[in-house]
């Protein structure tokens, strides 16, 4: 783990509540997809004080530091992060964590995520797509509306690009959205699984997300008989 300086460079709205903030690094942050950093700013009057972990969702074959974040309604931490300045430096440590893709290619990997619990796999995905790599990635996604799918668009391009990448989207709640949507619609449960990912016997199963939403997904998982083993979860903190 290394101490870098992070200064913003850009900005982009993923969805009207999710934004994503692009950064250069010195010295160069060097990470692996999936890992997160912990960023140092102060907020004042935020309780959870200075610090926060945020996965990095760019891949190690991008040239910025990208973390992807919920900005409305949220602590003074994320508000000031949405106003930030260009050019402002931040302290961080990178990388941290362990959660990653598996090297085994004769393995599926199936990832499973709602809302914010893409982040990692947006890293893995495209790692996997620019480098080539033998693995066949499942992702079964649920969003709350069509507005809210994060990453859409990067997805998309990473699926035509990728012959062994596949995405399934299913949304939640649609009566909350204005927009056209002729896709699966519903939770992610057993049902949903089995049809799309079918048998789980050659599989690692991924979750990420907030815990609780992360247990759901490890139970359901577990469930369908998938040994503690071959599965692999990636809890939030601050949700």
């Amino acid at each position: 783990m290394t101490e870098v300086v992070l200064s913003l460079v850009s900005s982009r709205p993923e969805t009207p509540s999710v934004r994503s903030f692009m950064f250069t690094s010195e010295p160069p942050a060097k990470w692996d997809a999936g890992q997160y950093l912990m960023l140092r700013m102060e907020a004042p009057g935020d309780p959870r004080g200075p610090s926060r972990m945020f996965t990095i969702s760019a891949s190690p074959t991008e040239p910025r530091v990208m973390i992807t974040t919920h900005v409305v309604n949220r602590s003074p931490f994320k508000e000031k992060l949405a106003g930030l300045p260009f050019g402002t430096p931040l302290k961080a440590r990178v990388p941290m964590g362990t959660f990653g893709l598996h090297d085994d290619a004769t393995k599926r990997a199936v990832f499973l995520a709602g809302g914010i619990g893409i982040t990692p796999f947006r890293s893995m995905i495209r790692r996997a797509t620019d480098a080539g790599l033998p693995q066949d990635i499942l992702l079964l996604y649920s969003a709350r509306t069509p507005e809210e799918i994060v990453f859409r668009r990067d997805l998309e391009i990473l699926e035509d690009d990728n012959p062994l990448f596949k995405m399934v989207t299913t949304i939640t709640r649609m009566e909350d959205s204005t927009e056209h949507w002729d896709g699966l619609t519903g939770h992610i449960d057993a049902a949903f699984v089995r049809k799309h990912a079918g048998p789980l016997d050659d599989a690692i199963v991924y979750a990420a997300g907030p815990p609780a939403s992360v247990q759901g997904l490890v139970d359901l998982v577990a469930g369908l008989g998938v040994p503690n083993e071959r599965i692999r979860a990636e809890r939030f903190t601050g949700y």
